[in-house]
């Protein structure tokens, strides 16, 4: 039974993890080309990464954390 609630929540993720990978790679490529067409410099792109909004990448990753901390004690019950 157990390897039966496995699988399914295997099958759940699959198309998450799918759909993030899609996302990032589009994105990827609309960089390069964005990149190689408008020759962006060096220092947008730093500054793009400094400027993102702390709170909410500190958020983002508290979030990430816990639940992969919570997920071990979830399956345990």
């Amino acid at each position: 039974m157990n390897l039966e609630s496995q699988n399914k929540k295997s099958k759940k993720r699959w198309p998450i993890l799918r759909i993030i990978n899609i996302v990032f790679v589009v994105g990827l490529g609309v960089f390069l080309v964005y990149y190689l067409l408008n020759q962006i410099d060096i220092e947008d792109i730093k500054s793009a990464f400094i400027n993102i909004y702390t709170p909410s990448l500190i958020i983002g990753l508290i979030l990430i954390f816990s639940i992969d901390f919570l997920e071990p004690i979830g399956q345990k019950f």
